[in-house]
């Protein structure tokens, strides 16, 4: 019998992490689900062996990795080297999600006027600039091509998913847009298939033990081409079967570990709940309004022996001090909370992260 939570902690990183450096850590997860900034930088840095707000920011600002909408469409943050081929794995369904929410919004895009918006964003970020949407409004307004924020968003999504641009230099809470081709090295193309392989490579690594059916949720692929992409990797899968349905592990997944008294603060959109359409395992449908609600909002939670039995809430944005206050903390099981100094570590933890 597999120990699900157990696998996932340790390949997650969330039990003693492998990877020093947040390149690492994300080029090792494949994508982290980045719908909330801040939430995005903590879940990085708490899969860091020394987690610091500090290291995530630079390598964010130095385009090592980046955030931008790659699968389902949503916001991911994932490796600069990685990008490229991810959108030309995710392009075509991805389109198709922007045109149709485009047109429920009555601002359905022509291919001229892609074609004009994409120029005007060429010229407005060309020489390295990063400028957010509403430094780029100006651009747009000259060219005489419609400017309000609606618009301008629908011009960033489809340039997003064109390969045109992704996340420029951090500019404190806001977004920036910088062009890819300036941001990131050219790599070598991948085929469809060495794509569909290394993605479903990086998703069994980090996330086992996963059914076919999380990878398809996680993804966005449909589940002919999630089908596809397991059998491209067929000989580094191991399957394991537990309670009726199959789950893989990969070949270079930790199986081994100890998760006795682990307790973490996990961000709102976390992996370790987000990355798996069937979240059973490590939290019962009884718990899960807890955790996140019918409409896709993900609340932080508190994790104890890899079962999520709490919630907790960052007090202040900003120190006003060298330290931050302590979250405030409430648990919705009664039958697994942690000890008060196991918490006193977790809440530890995420306090040094963001003093680092």
């Amino acid at each position: 019998m597999i120990n699900i939570p157990l696998i996932r902690l340790l390949n997650q990183q969330l039990v003693s992490p492998i990877f020093g450096s947040p390149l690492e850590v994300v080029d090792w997860m494949g994508a982290v689900q980045a719908q909330d900034p801040r939430a995005a930088r903590w879940a990085i840095g708490l899969r860091m062996k020394l987690p610091a707000l500090s290291t995530v920011e630079q390598a964010l600002d130095e385009g090592l990795i980046v955030r931008t909408h790659v699968m389902r469409p949503t916001w991911h943050i994932v490796a600069a080297q990685d990008l490229r081929w991810m959108l030309m794995l995710c392009r075509e369904s991805n389109e198709r999600i922007f045109r149709s929410y485009f047109k429920s919004m009555s601002e359905e895009l022509s291919q001229e006027q892609c074609g004009r918006a994409f120029d005007v964003l060429g010229d407005a970020l060309s020489g390295g600039r990063s400028l957010t949407v509403a430094e780029l409004e100006p651009y747009f307004a000259e060219r005489n091509l419609p400017h309000a924020a609606r618009q301008l968003h629908a011009y960033v999504l489809m340039a997003e998913n064109s390969g045109l641009v992704c996340s420029g230099r951090l500019r404190g809470t806001q977004n920036t847009y910088a062009l890819i081709d300036e941001r990131i090295a050219p790599q070598p193309e991948l085929s469809r298939e060495e794509a569909l392989a290394r993605l479903a490579c990086k998703y069994f690594r980090s996330h086992a033990p996963a059914m076919l059916e999380d990878f398809v949720w996680w993804s966005g692929l449909s589940v002919t081409e999630a089908r596809r992409a397991v059998a491209l990797i067929a000989d580094e899968l191991t399957v394991e079967r537990f309670k009726g349905a199959v789950y893989y592990l990969h070949d270079a997944c930790r199986i081994r570990g100890r998760m006795a008294g682990t307790v973490a603060l996990l961000p709102p959109f976390d992996e370790y709940l987000l990355g798996y359409k069937d979240r059973t395992a490590v939290l019962p449908v009884s718990f899960q309004t807890h955790a996140f609600t019918n409409y896709g909002i993900f609340f932080p939670v508190i994790m104890h022996r890899g079962q999520l039995v709490g919630n907790w809430k960052r007090t202040s944005v900003r120190p006003a001090s060298s330290s931050f206050p302590p979250p405030t903390v409430s648990f919705f099981r009664t039958d697994l909370q942690p000890s008060e100094d196991a918490l006193a570590k977790a809440v530890a933890s995420h306090g040094a992260y963001l003093c680092r």
